[in-house]
């Protein structure tokens, strides 16, 4: 037992002193960017993810975009809303090895059967683009057209042809979504 002990003691002590000394041998290679709104600056709240290419991706959450750059920080492509998709409040991004872009988002979905007022079921979704920036489809975790009503959480809502309707948002809308994919194309979605 007393071998198990030293051993152990040793494993902790390599983890504690790893990082200290990966901080110790950090080189600054590079810089790109700044704070704004135009191509190739972001705002101070954005998620970052990079391809097989060293491409870089940001997601930026308040100016609800995505931007494509290439290693040196010149910018390829920017993805904003259209009439196919709209980033409503964009919560992380990913690549996968074919660098398509995935973005995990929120989504109102019209509720079947209701009108005078439409109601609105609001869920997690993934946007899916190519590597050309080219939107494919969003994805709803769950099915929010036949998601049962629950109207004490309604509230007041415009919708697209400018009438009243009602939003069902979620209890916590708050909460961290993180996403990733695997090199077999499966996307894994942290809902924390």
């Amino acid at each position: 037992n007393m071998k198990y002990i030293l051993l152990y003691s040793i494993i902790l002590l390599l983890i504690i002193l790893s990082p200290t000394y990966a901080y110790k041998t950090m080189e600054f290679v590079s810089e790109f960017g700044g704070k704004g709104e135009a191509l190739g600056k972001f705002s101070d709240k954005t998620r970052i993810a990079f391809d097989k290419s060293g491409n870089v991706y940001i997601l930026d959450q308040e100016n609800l975009c995505i931007q494509k750059l290439d290693k040196e920080g010149k910018p390829i492509l920017e993805i904003k809303s259209s009439e196919e998709f709209l980033l409503m409040d964009p919560k992380d991004i990913a690549v996968d090895d074919k660098q398509n872009i995935y973005v995990v988002d929120w989504k109102s979905v019209h509720v079947e059967g209701t009108e005078s007022p439409k109601v609105f079921n609001y869920g997690i979704c993934v946007h899916k683009f190519t590597e050309k920036g080219k939107f494919v489809a969003s994805y709803t975790l769950e099915n929010l057209a036949k998601k049962a009503v629950e109207r004490e959480r309604a509230v007041p809502a415009i919708d697209t042809d400018g009438n009243f309707a009602l939003l069902i948002a979620p209890k916590d809308q708050d909460r961290k979504l993180y996403i990733s994919t695997d090199a077999d194309g499966n996307i894994y979605i942290l809902n924390g």
